[in-house]
């Protein structure tokens, strides 16, 4: 091959590699701006679970509101509750609950920053100290919701602690 010809073939090759790492630079560009907005999607989804959970608060009666509120009191037991009470209470944990586990799949899978993860798990926490709530967390977090959410819900210790809690 003439020397001319291995000039043009080694210009060939090495504009080929500029042009597969300027590729691979706009992918890469391309994947953090993807992954950036699932993201973002991610954390809004998972607020707007939460906020339509206060929604479906605001259409309760009196009396529903003040089960929820006996049921938040440091003295509060599952025993002091009726059969349909302690029913509506486990419902309404359950539905909290599944909220919060969907955030934590987000987190475990990175699209929930650690700031929106760690504020989920501290309402969850809170959430289950009275002891009627912890009572029904007793009896269905086995059963419910994944060994995952159960032990990482289990191991949190907050820094500061919920105003009333144990």
């Amino acid at each position: 091959m003439s020397s001319r010809m291995q000039t043009f073939t080694s210009a060939a090759e090495i504009v080929s590699a500029v042009a597969v790492v300027v590729t691979l630079v706009v992918l890469i560009a391309s994947v953090r701006e993807n992954t950036a907005a699932m993201q973002a999607a991610a954390a809004a989804s998972s607020r707007d679970s939460m906020v339509s959970m206060n929604d479906l608060f605001l259409t309760l009666d009196d009396d529903d509101l003040n089960l929820f509120l006996a049921a938040g009191q440091s003295d509060s037991s599952l025993d002091g509750f009726s059969d349909l009470e302690q029913f509506k209470l486990l419902i309404q944990q359950r539905s909290f609950f599944r909220r919060a586990e969907a955030q934590y799949f987000r987190y475990r899978n990175g699209l929930l920053d650690d700031d929106a993860w760690q504020t989920t798990l501290f309402r969850v926490w809170a959430n289950i100290q009275p002891p009627a709530e912890r009572a029904l967390w007793e009896e269905d977090k086995h059963r419910v919701y994944t060994s995952g959410f159960v032990d990482t819900v289990e191991a949190y210790r907050p820094a500061t602690p919920a105003p009333g809690a144990l």
